[in-house]
C-alpha cells in the first residue's frame, strides 16, 4: 500500500515510543505492515524480548507487559477475527465484546491495559470480530472499523482505503501537535503490599529476597511510607515494581490506588496453594472480566518456597530494559518475523561465484527484508580457520538448508560437505534447481522432498521472491523432516 505517510521510514529525535498489539498469524500481516509503513516515520516500536526463565513455558508475565505500558507513548492496536479453529462457543451471559469469543482475548487485554493508562490510541479492527468500541472518544483516541478481507484484498492489489488513510493521519497529527514524547527512565524502587499478620511473614521474606536478586532496590512495605494521600501518590508513582496479595481484602483500597496508576505489579493470592487456572472468580471485583487477564499470571502465596523462582523471574522481566525498533524496515522484519513459529537458523547452500551472484544476494536481501535469519558463506567471507569454523557453527545450528542446485553444485566440495551434513542430520532441506538444471539430486532418489525448478526466463529478483515464499511457507508451517 502506497501511503503518504509513510515518509522514508527515518528516525527523528521526537518520536513517540509505541505499543504495537497485534495477531502474529501470517494472514493479517499485509495489515500491520501497512499500519507499521503509517507509523514509523513518527513512531518507533517498543518491543520486548523474553529472557529465558525458571518457568518451563513462555511465561505470560502482566507486571512486564504493564511496565512496557508505561513506557509508552502511544498504543496502535490491531483486532482481526480469529481464525475459525481459534474460536470458541460465545457466552451470551457475559458482559463485553469478548463474550463472542471472535478475537484474540490477549489483544483485548492489551488494549484495556491501555485504556486503563488512558494511552493515545488508535485500533484498527475487524467488524467481523464483533469488538465493541467505547460509545464515546476524545481527539487522542480513534477506533476505525473495516472489513478486513476486502482492505487486505486492496492492500495486496496495491490500493489503498484513503478514508483509513485520513483517520490515521489525523490521528498522528494530533500526537505529533499535542504530545510530548516521554523520556522516563524505569524506576529501581520497589514495595510490598502484604499486610502484617503471622502468615504472611514468610512469604514477605520470600519477596523481599525476590525481589531484591531480581534487579531491584529491596523492598519496602508500602504502608509503611507515606502519612498521607499525597505521600502515597508520590511513592507509588516512584515506583517500578509492586508485588500485592490481592487476596486480602483490607489491601485493596491501596491496591486499587496502585493499579489506577499502572503500577507494574505481581499479584499474589494467599488463598490459593496453586494456580486458579482459567476463573477470575477469586479476583477482587476490580480485576474480573478479562479471559485472558490477571488470572493468567496469579501466584498461589500459601507457601513461600514454589514461588521464590517465579516471583525473581517476574522482578527481572520488569527490570529488563525495553529494546526500541527504529525505523521502517526494522520494523518490518520484525512483524515478518513474528509469523514464524517457535526458531530457526537457514544455511544457505550455493556454488555461485563472488562475481556472479545475483540470484544468491537477491535471496539474502529478501530473507532479511522478511525476517529470516540466515547464513551465506561470504557474509562470513574470510581465509582460513576462522572461515571455515565459522561455517561449521552456521551449520551446527542450522534448523534448515536452502540449497541452490546449479549444474555443477555436486562437483563443488563444499556444497557436497555442506549436502551430506544436512542429510547426516536429517535437517529439513529445500532444494532449488537453477540455472537451467533439470535433474534432481540422485541422494534424494525415493525421499519425499520436492525439487523447485526455476526456469532459466526468470530473473533474479522474481527467482528470489519464489524461493523466499516457498521458505516462508515452510517455516510458518514446520513438519517433521522428510529425510
Amino acid at each position: 500500500m502506497t501511503n503518504p505517510l509513510a515518509g522514508n521510514g527515518s528516525v527523528r529525535q521526537s518520536q513517540a515510543s509505541a505499543y504495537f498489539s497485534h495477531s502474529w498469524g501470517a494472514l493479517n500481516l499485509p495489515i500491520n505492515l501497512m499500519l507499521w509503513q503509517a507509523l514509523a516515520a513518527d513512531c518507533h516500536l517498543l518491543i520486548d524480548q523474553p529472557d529465558p526463565v525458571a518457568e518451563p513455558s513462555q511465561p505470560y508475565f502482566i507486571s512486564r507487559i504493564e511496565s512496557v505500558m508505561r513506557q509508552a507513548d502511544v498504543f496502535v492496536g490491531c483486532v482481526p477475527r480469529l481464525p475459525v479453529e481459534k474460536q470458541r462457543p460465545a457466552v451470551r451471559e457475559a458482559v463485553g465484546d469478548w463474550r463472542f469469543h471472535l478475537c484474540s482475548p490477549f489483544i483485548l487485554f492489551e488494549l484495556r491495559l491501555a485504556e486503563r493508562g488512558d494511552l493515545p490510541r488508535f485500533v484498527l479492527y475487524d467488524r467481523a470480530s464483533r469488538f465493541q468500541p467505547p460509545a464515546m472518544t476524545s481527539p487522542h483516541v480513534r477506533y476505525v472499523g473495516r472489513d478486513f478481507q476486502e482492505l487486505q484484498a486492496l492492500i495486496e492489489g496495491g490500493g489503498q482505503d484513503q478514508s483509513l488513510v485520513q483517520e490515521l493521519e489525523q490521528w498522528l497529527g494530533w500526537v505529533t501537535t499535542n504530545y510530548t514524547p516521554r523520556r522516563t527512565t524505569p524506576s529501581g524502587r520497589a514495595a510490598y503490599l502484604l499486610g502484617d499478620t503471622a502468615g504472611a511473614a514468610e512469604l514477605r521474606s520470600a519477596v523481599i529476597e525476590a525481589v531484591d536478586t531480581g534487579g531491584f532496590e529491596r523492598p519496602q512495605a508500602l504502608d509503611h511510607v507515606f502519612h498521607t494521600d499525597a505521600e502515597l501518590y508520590v511513592n507509588l508513582r516512584s515506583l517500578g515494581l509492586l508485588v500485592v496479595d490481592v487476596g486480602r481484602p483490607e489491601l485493596w483500597p491501596l491496591y486499587h490506588a496502585a493499579h489506577s496508576l499502572m503500577v507494574p505489579t505481581v499479584r499474589v493470592h494467599s488463598g490459593f496453594n496453586s494456580d486458579p487456572g482459567a476463573t477470575d472468580c477469586a479476583l477482587p471485583l476490580l480485576l474480573r472480566g478479562h479471559p485472558a487477564g490477571y488470572q493468567k499470571d496469579l501466584l498461589p502465596g500459601a507457601t513461600a518456597e514454589p514461588i521464590f523462582e517465579r516471583l525473581q523471574d517476574r522482578a527481572k522481566a520488569v527490570a529488563r530494559g525495553v529494546r526500541p525498533v527504529l525505523g521502517l524496515q526494522p520494523g518490518r522484519r520484525l512483524l515478518y518475523a513474528r509469523t514464524f513459529p517457535g526458531s530457526h537458523y537457514v544455511f544457505i547452500s550455493h556454488d555461485e561465484r563472488l562475481d556472479n551472484r545475483a540470484l544468491v544476494d537477491a535471496v539474502v536481501r529478501r530473507c532479511e527484508e522478511h525476517g529470516i535469519v540466515c547464513w551465506e558463506y561470504a557474509v562470513e567471507n574470510r581465509s582460513g580457520e576462522v572461515w571455515r569454523r565459522n561455517m561449521d557453527a552456521a551449520l551446527a545450528k542450522a534448523t534448515h538448508v536452502l540449497a541452490l542446485l546449479s549444474p555443477g553444485y555436486e562437483q563443488s566440495t563444499g556444497c557436497r560437505e555442506e549436502w551430506a551434513f544436512a542429510l547426516e542430520h536429517r535437517l529439513r532441506l529445500l532444494p532449488f534447481l537453477t540455472h537451467g538444471r533439470t535433474k534432481p539430486s540422485v541422494e534424494l532418489r525415493g525421499e519425499k522432498i520436492a525439487h523447485e525448478h526455476l526456469p532459466p526466463a526468470l530473473g533474479p529478483e522474481e527467482a528470489a521472491a519464489r524461493i523466499v515464499a516457498t521458505l516462508e511457507n515452510t517455516l510458518r508451517n514446520p513438519a517433521p523432516t522428510a529425510v
